[in-house]
C-alpha cells in the first residue's frame, strides 16, 4: 500500500487515541457533597491518580505510534491487522482505569485491580512490539531512508515494555503502589528514547542504506 494509505491509517489511529484519552476524564465524577467541597475534591484523589497514569501512558503509546509511522515507507494487511489490535487495547484503557480508581478509593480489590490494569498495559505493549517487529524485520515495511542503527535501537528498546509491565503485574499481587510506580517509570523510560531519536532525525540527515 502506498503513502496515501499509510497516512489514512495514521489519521484513523490518531482519532482512536484522541477518543480514548478524552474518555478517561468521564470517570472523574462530580463530588457528592458540595457542603464540604474542598474535602470532597480531595477524596477524589484515586480518580486523579488513575487518570494521570493512564493519560500519560496512552500519550506515550501515541508518541511511539506516531514515531513508528514516521519510519515506515508502506503498510500491508498484516500490519493493519496488528494496528487494529493496538487500537482495540487503547480504546479499552478507560475501563481498567475506572476499575483501578474505584478500588484505590474503596480499598477493596486493590491487588486484583492493579494486576488487571498492568496486564492490559502489557498486552498493549506486546501487540505494539509485534507490529513494529513485523514491520522492521528485514526492513519489510520500513522506509529505505530510515537509518539502520535507529531501527536496531528501536527494536531493542521496545522489548523492555512487555517485560516491565509483566513485572508490574506480578508485583501488584504484593504491592499495588509499587506496581503503579513501575508503570509510571516505564512511561518516563519510553518518553526519553523518543525525544532522543526525534531530535536526531530532525537535526541529522538520513543516509540511504
Amino acid at each position: 500500500m502506498n503513502e496515501r494509505e499509510l497516512g489514512r491509517v495514521g489519521a484513523f489511529s490518531d482519532g482512536v487515541f484522541a477518543v480514548a484519552i478524552t474518555l478517561l476524564v468521564l470517570d472523574i465524577h462530580r463530588p457528592g457533597d458540595f457542603s464540604q467541597l474542598p474535602q470532597s475534591l480531595l477524596d477524589l484523589w484515586p480518580s486523579y491518580l488513575a487518570y494521570v497514569t493512564s493519560f500519560v501512558s496512552i500519550g506515550t503509546f501515541w508518541m511511539h505510534h506516531h514515531y513508528v509511522f514516521g519510519l515506515l515507507g508502506r503498510i500491508d494487511w498484516v500490519f493493519m491487522g496488528l494496528n487494529i489490535l493496538i487500537l482495540m487495547f487503547i480504546a479499552f484503557m478507560p475501563f481498567p482505569t475506572a476499575v483501578l480508581a474505584q478500588s484505590l478509593g474503596s480499598g477493596e480489590g486493590r491487588e486484583a485491580a492493579t494486576v488487571f490494569y498492568a496486564v492490559v498495559l502489557c498486552a498493549t505493549s506486546v501487540v505494539t512490539n509485534a507490529a513494529w517487529q513485523y514491520a522492521a524485520r528485514g526492513r519489510r515495511l520500513v522506509s529505505p531512508n530510515a537509518p539502520a542503527d535507529e531501527i536496531r535501537m528501536t527494536s531493542q528498546t521496545y522489548l523492555i515494555g512487555p517485560v516491565g509491565y509483566l513485572i508490574a503485574a506480578a508485583v501488584a499481587f504484593f504491592s499495588p503502589w509499587t506496581a503503579i510506580a513501575i508503570c509510571g517509570a516505564l512511561v518516563l523510560l519510553y518518553v526519553l528514547p523518543t525525544s532522543h531519536w526525534l531530535a536526531e532525525r530532525g537535526t541529522a540527515p538520513r543516509e540511504e542504506n
